[in-house]
């Protein structure tokens, strides 16, 4: 099977483990899922576009391609969430530093408590922020089965679409990675712009409460 529409390095190691049996292909998609969220810049979503791929050529099952993109994702993000929940908190509660002071803190609790959701739950959108997003809940305490809840909402939507779209591109992986790819830059270009806009905001107040 051809994949080099989604890089040779992917195309080698897809085409090798696909020699290898289909429990491997599960075990990739599972162990790249996982990786993703504790390495941002690692091909989860290439890695599950193959697994899907493969899935809608053989005999392999799309659910179980489905569920190992969902555990993988899960499981990192959850290990996260409990090392800001165990250990963030407390750290920076006793340290109080000046640019995240104990009282930021509470504020960010108090604004997960009221707008948390729609953050956890679109997470699984957010490009290269997914595990600054679950480790700021762990730091803020966010309930565990709502932080459990939510991220896998955010899994199971994203994950549907991927697959989905991959099943309907099967015959032009190509134009399905560009569109990934160009979610990906525009997304990160209005993130860019959003954190200048807070720095410069920020800036801007400290200078007039200095004044």
């Amino acid at each position: 099977m051809d994949f080099h529409a989604l890089g040779d390095y992917v195309n080698d190691t897809a085409n090798w483990v696909l020699g290898l049996g289909a429990v491997w292909i599960y075990l990739l998609v599972l162990v790249a899922s996982f990786v993703e969220n504790i390495f941002p810049p690692f091909p989860g979503d290439t890695i599950t576009v193959v697994g899907a791929a493969i899935a809608a050529t053989s005999d392999l099952s799309f659910a179980i391609v489905f569920l190992c993109a969902y555990l993988g994702g899960i499981v990192s993000t959850m290990l996260i969430y409990r090392f800001g929940y165990t250990h963030g908190h407390s750290y920076f509660m006793q340290r109080n530093f000046r640019y995240f002071p104990r009282q930021k803190i509470i504020e960010l609790e108090a604004w997960l408590e009221r707008r948390g959701w729609p953050l956890i739950a679109g997470s699984r959108f957010i490009v290269g922020f997914r595990t600054v997003v679950a480790l700021s809940a762990g730091i803020a305490r966010w309930p565990f089965w709502k932080m459990a809840f939510f991220s896998s909402l955010s899994f199971w939507v994203f994950n549907a679409l991927l697959m989905s779209a991959t099943y309907f591109f099967i015959d032009n992986l190509e134009l399905l990675v560009k569109y990934i790819k160009n979610y990906q830059v525009a997304f990160l270009v209005v993130v860019a712009f959003g954190i200048l806009y807070a720095i410069t905001r920020y800036l801007r107040l400290r200078k007039e409460n200095s004044n």
